[in-house]
């Protein structure tokens, strides 16, 4: 059945010209609970992955060189500037990073925030991981054995190396000798083979999303600091004239933001705050001072 152009657009105007009330959104406010327990861990030259940002690291002194970066689980250490081939770390694909000192690289999970998530070590750096003395370069397959004897070994068959690793966070690298069988890893064979590389990765960061009832979100604002429990509230609704743009296929969408909402800088400094009430209607605002 053909819909009459003429009766489509009354039915736009009809369905526009309503003024829907305010909704509410009831919600309770609440501390985040993350964990960060396990951070210590993870950080090396104290940056730590998930939470230090581009700004710490130039505030701190550090000069950033950009430079492309491949994935160690789909090529090699050597094609350092070669094009991506794709990520098996997960959906971020880490196409580049910034060397910071001798063997030393971050990178970012994406460009839209300054968030470290990654760190490469190669040969020239030496420094602890987790109170473990790492050279690559000079650490043995032996060593980190005998340092971290619940990891397992691991590899993908685009990779040049056996990474050994805890699945979770942390990964040392060894290139792959072709003289031999592949599998089963042969740990007599590798125990005085060279590291080449190291990889620590923070999967749980700190700013992911939370969901409650009535379809509250909480999250941590992005850039706060590691300490702070604040977290902000918002939900996703359909604009007031959706239903009629539906029709047409132009539906959209606004983030109302309940409560006390907050808005840091990359260096971790507060920048915006204010209040809203359950309908997300501005109350009060705090900062930036007028």
């Amino acid at each position: 059945m053909k819909i009459n152009a003429r009766i489509l657009l009354s039915l736009f105007i009809v369905l526009s010209s309503f003024k829907a009330e305010a909704q509410h959104f009831p919600f309770k406010p609440k501390d985040s609970l993350y964990n960060s327990s396990y951070l210590p861990g993870l950080t090396v030259d104290k940056i730590t992955p998930g939470y230090t940002t581009l700004a710490d690291l130039k505030n701190t002194g550090f000069k950033l060189s950009r430079v492309k970066v491949n994935d160690l689980n789909m090529g090699d250490i050597d094609s350092i500037n070669a094009t991506l081939q794709g990520s098996s770390w997960g959906i971020n694909v880490l196409s580049h990073g910034y060397t910071i000192k001798p063997g030393m690289i971050v990178l970012q999970g994406n460009d839209s925030t300054d968030v470290i998530t990654k760190i490469r070590l190669l040969k020239g750096f030496s420094g602890n991981i987790r109170g473990f003395k790492t050279e690559p370069g000079k650490t043995t397959v032996k060593d980190v054995e005998k340092a971290f004897p619940n990891f397992e070994w691991s590899s993908t068959d685009a990779s040049r190396y056996f990474y050994y690793t805890n699945k979770d966070s942390i990964a040392f690298y060894v290139a792959k000798d072709t003289t031999i069988k592949e599998w089963p890893f042969d740990e007599k064979f590798y125990s005085n083979k060279i590291i080449s590389a190291v990889e620590i990765i923070n999967w749980k960061g700190f700013y992911n999303q939370e969901y409650g009832a009535n379809d509250i979100n909480y999250q941590k604002p992005l850039y706060a600091p590691l300490n702070d429990a604040h977290l902000n509230y918002f939900v996703i609704v359909e604009k007031q004239f959706s239903t009629a743009a539906s029709i047409i296929g132009k539906n959209e969408y606004n983030e109302v933001r309940l409560g006390r909402w907050q808005e840091y800088s990359s260096d971790h400094k507060l920048i915006f705050e204010a209040e809203y009430d359950n309908t997300g209607k501005l109350i009060k605002m705090i900062l930036p001072i007028k």
